[in-house]
């Protein structure tokens, strides 16, 4: 589907058709379009990771406070 305003805007899509991208060119796009994982799927691998095992399974406050800074509010 094409949206265009001018014609000149419908010619450059049409001539779209004839281009050409390399692998390198490619690869560079889904590099960069690549979209960040929803949740809950960014928080998997954190599952996995020991330090997140051991505050899952505790009842220390203080450590899952600590966890929670050190992951979370010191990466932003």
């Amino acid at each position: 589907m094409l949206g265009a305003y001018k014609m000149s805007h419908l010619q450059d899509n049409l001539e779209a058709v004839n281009l050409k991208l390399s692998s390198q060119d490619i690869e560079q796009l889904d590099e960069l379009t690549t979209s960040s994982p929803l949740y809950p799927g960014w928080m998997q691998p954190l599952s996995f990771d020991p330090v997140v095992q051991k505050a899952l399974k505790s009842d220390d406050s203080n450590f899952l406070r600590n966890l929670f800074e050190s992951y979370f509010i010191l990466s932003c």
